[in-house]
């Protein structure tokens, strides 16, 4: 999907209406972007799954096995940057934290080496097996599988021997495209706190211009409702300020106030439009029609006002002249 916005003369029209009504609605939205803010800010790091590792004969207490997502050397949380680069997907293997025993060498290069990912019904075997080391006890290992067979985006089990692990989910922080919306989002949320919606808009509508991942975000239906929450900002700020330069043109009805309503017609025009056309393109996710139809009766309202305020300055003038009380007009 192209961006609508690509005119200089539309910023320009879209930061005129933006700066003229500062924050006035301000207040009513902090509450609701800070939603938004604990979305992009907290992501969940992948979870921590259990998996039977042996039996003893002389123990009741089954030996068991933890596995979390890592990068190669087994650190767990990998970064984003590493994840989305590297072509394999790590896991460390340690016994479960409690328990007191350790892994064997045989363990490690024999045993888990034959342990598998099941991933939408295939399973997937580990590359390689490798060791960590904390003096010569070995306290895990990193197992490595083939990222190009995986869909990060669905769940992922473990399975050694004939038994299986929970559900691992590859948390959302490392899917691709998180760290481009999170900056999109903090951006649109920065003009937003601030009372610029338009750019908040503007902002906030380039993340359906990435990809057709958004969808799968936990920030999707936050997102969409930020979105039609300053659409509709957008139109109450453009009322405000049409409103408050009518009692302008009201108070004293000159020629340079007149024509400073049809400028400001023509920017709010030109805005409404536009918000209104990106939000027919998405009709699919939001209620994009009854917003239609309000943008319709705003202008043609803004239309009625207009015609209005040129039949007054037409009386206004023809009456000047016909008290001969011209002098202005020279």
């Amino acid at each position: 999907m192209k961006h609508f916005y690509k005119k200089n003369s539309t910023n320009s029209a879209l930061q005129y209406i933006a700066n003229s009504t500062g924050v006035i609605f301000l207040s009513i939205f902090k509450s609701s972007i800070i939603v938004i803010l604990i979305l992009v800010t907290f992501s969940v790091d992948a979870q921590k799954a259990t998996l039977l590792f042996s039996k003893s004969m002389l123990s009741k207490t089954p030996r068991l096995i933890e596995i979390e997502l890592s990068d190669s050397l087994g650190i767990i949380n990998p970064s984003a940057v590493f994840f989305n680069q590297s072509d394999m997907i790590y896991f460390v293997v340690k016994p479960q934290q409690g328990q007191d025993w350790t892994l064997s060498r045989k363990d490690a290069e024999k045993k888990l080496i034959e342990t598998k990912l099941i991933h939408q019904l295939n399973e997937i075997p580990s590359i390689q097996s490798k060791p960590l080391f904390l003096n010569d006890d070995i306290t895990g290992v990193v197992l490595s599988f083939p990222k190009n067979k995986i869909n990060i985006l669905k769940e992922i089990k473990i399975k050694l021997d004939e038994t299986a692990s929970e559900s691992i989910f590859i948390p959302e922080k490392l899917w691709p495209g998180y760290k481009t919306y999170n900056e999109i989002i903090a951006s649109a949320t920065s003009y937003a706190l601030n009372g610029d919606y338009i750019n908040a808009f503007k902002n906030i509508s380039r993340l359906w211009c990435k990809d057709t991942l958004l969808s799968k975000f936990s920030f999707y239906v936050p997102a969409k409702d930020s979105l039609c929450f300053w659409a509709d900002q957008i139109s109450l700020q453009s009322n405000t300020l049409f409103t408050k330069q009518m009692e302008a043109f009201n108070l004293n009805s000159s020629e340079q106030n007149l024509k400073q309503l049809f400028g400001l017609k023509d920017s709010i025009y030109e805005t409404l439009i536009l918000v209104d056309t990106f939000l027919i393109s998405i009709k699919n996710e939001i209620d994009a029609v009854s917003r239609s139809i309000k943008i319709d009766k705003q202008k043609q309202f803004i239309t009625q006002q207009l015609d209005l305020s040129k039949l007054i300055f037409r009386k206004k003038k023809l009456l000047l002249f016909e008290e001969k009380n011209y002098q202005d007009y020279q």
